[in-house]
């Protein structure tokens, strides 16, 4: 179901069209957006709500907007500018999902760091630590805090109590 909603977004960029403004025009014009406040929400994370609900987080916005992109020819990686997800292509060109989906050439002193697929599900998963320590669940707790160690090549003992056993 999701990869038919990103054909049936993708279909409005014709082929040879897919460069950067077109893909942010197509992700305002869906109306994918960040919500304005700083908010912790598992809904932000979840693919088929960010669908329906057009909000999102900055990391799965991107991710989202690159797999639309794909499917038209255009190439970007995920990247962090200035501490938030972005993305950038082949040609330099940041798209911003924080700032409405603005565009432009990144300029000579500024810096931005490649976003592994690791680093981005690590951000993800983080980012869902907190929404279940801030929300009290434990049992969530447990499981993206084992997660998070494993990607990390340790066990929860790394953690501190509660987390872990000692």
């Amino acid at each position: 179901i999701f990869e038919d909603k990103v054909d049936e977004i993708a279909a409005g960029i014709q082929p040879g069209e897919a460069m950067t403004h077109r893909i942010a025009d197509l992700m305002r014009e869906k109306e994918f957006a960040i919500p304005s406040d700083d908010i912790l929400d598992v809904d932000l994370f979840l693919i088929h709500r960010v669908m329906e609900t057009r909000y999102g987080h900055a990391a799965l916005l991107c991710a989202l907007a690159r797999r639309i992109g794909e499917r038209a020819g255009w190439s970007s990686t995920i990247c962090l500018h200035s501490g938030r997800f972005c993305l950038i292509d082949k040609d330099h060109i940041l798209l911003n999902p924080a700032e409405g989906w603005q565009f432009g050439k990144l300029g000579a002193k500024e810096r931005i760091h490649p976003c592994s697929r690791k680093d981005v599900l690590m951000a993800v998963l983080s980012q869902l630590f907190m929404v279940a320590l801030v929300d009290g669940q434990l049992r969530d707790l447990h499981h993206f805090g084992s997660i998070l160690t494993e990607l990390n090549g340790k066990s929860l003992d790394a953690l501190p109590f509660p987390l872990s056993a000692t």
